[in-house]
């Protein structure tokens, strides 16, 4: 017998009896309807499977698997993993057994079934995003991606992950705090780089208008010094460059530090002297453009 068979004979007159009439029918599929409820019994040839689904009327129906009628119902008859034979007898038996509850108590156990159902799918996608995010942590700790290790651990929480996680928390937070150390000196390098190339600059394009053709390698010197200087700090602000707003703070960065240099050569090469609160205060603001202009040549990873 085919399903639909299987159903009109099992099921559809016990279901007659409870006010019940077929609303549409196909294969493998019967969807019934009460003036309170839908029922809805339905077959998946491809997987060998049964479904049973009910719910109030313009509201959405829940699928009862077997889970459900286990906890929600207290009962071990099987819907869902049974041939259809067993399906069609066995929902029969599940809807006599629990008849007062499904077709007297309506509104009562649909909200329970609701409720059982809505946490069930919370618990389920709540696993599966601790699935994923342990997926990424594991793939940064083995790149030795530090950083992005601790984001993906800091946007669950620790307390979620196994206790191993925590160790690697610990050892990635100090890994981070060795490369922050680092990658500043880098910056500070570079940023020193950027300071004595500026310097070379603006020290050494000024002398080009007193030389004379004789002797040509003083100027050439001078030239050659140049430019070195001009290709080092391109070279400072092309390298690393992960984007149009790095660019732009890094050749800011050292366009700053070009003008305090050239303004520090003015006052060095004046005849007045400079006052000890000018000097001062210029000395801590060529500082500041110094301590940024690490911060921006400092590797970001």
């Amino acid at each position: 017998m085919t399903f639909n068979e299987l159903v009109l004979k099992d099921i559809i007159p016990y279901l007659n009896d409870k006010g019940f009439a077929i609303a549409k029918e196909y294969k493998n599929y019967i969807r019934l309807q009460s003036p309170s409820m839908t029922v809805t019994l339905s077959h998946n040839a491809y997987e060998s499977s049964n479904s049973l689904q009910m719910g109030l009327i313009d509201e959405r129906a829940d699928l009862i698997e077997d889970d459900v009628v286990k906890f929600i119902f207290n009962s071990d008859i099987k819907i869902t993993n049974t041939t259809q034979e067993f399906y069609a007898k066995n929902v029969l038996a599940f809807f006599k057994e629990n008849e007062v509850e499904i077709f007297d108590n309506t509104t009562h156990i649909f909200e329970k079934i609701r409720f059982y159902i809505d946490q069930k799918t919370k618990r389920y996608n709540w696993d599966l995003l601790l699935k994923q995010y342990t997926i990424e942590s594991d793939e940064a700790w083995g790149n030795k991606e530090y950083k992005k290790f601790i984001d993906v651990v800091d946007n669950i929480g620790k307390s979620y992950f196994p206790e191993s996680y925590t160790l690697k928390y610990d050892i990635a937070s100090k890994k981070l705090a060795q490369q922050k150390i680092k990658n500043w000196a880098k910056g500070m390098g570079r940023a020193a780089v950027g300071v004595i190339f500026c310097g070379s600059l603006v020290f050494s394009i000024p002398n080009w208008h007193l030389y004379e053709f004789e002797p040509v390698w003083p100027l050439m010197v001078e030239l050659c010094i140049s430019t070195i200087s001009l290709i080092m700090l391109i070279w400072l602000v092309k390298g690393e460059i992960t984007g149009f707003h790095n660019f732009f703070n890094k050749a800011f960065a050292l366009l700053l530090l070009l003008i305090a240099t050239l303004i520090a050569f003015t006052f060095l090469v004046s005849s007045h002297p400079m006052p000890l609160g000018a000097a001062l205060f210029y000395s801590g603001i060529y500082l500041c453009f110094f301590f940024w202009a690490s911060y921006v040549f400092a590797p970001k990873n």
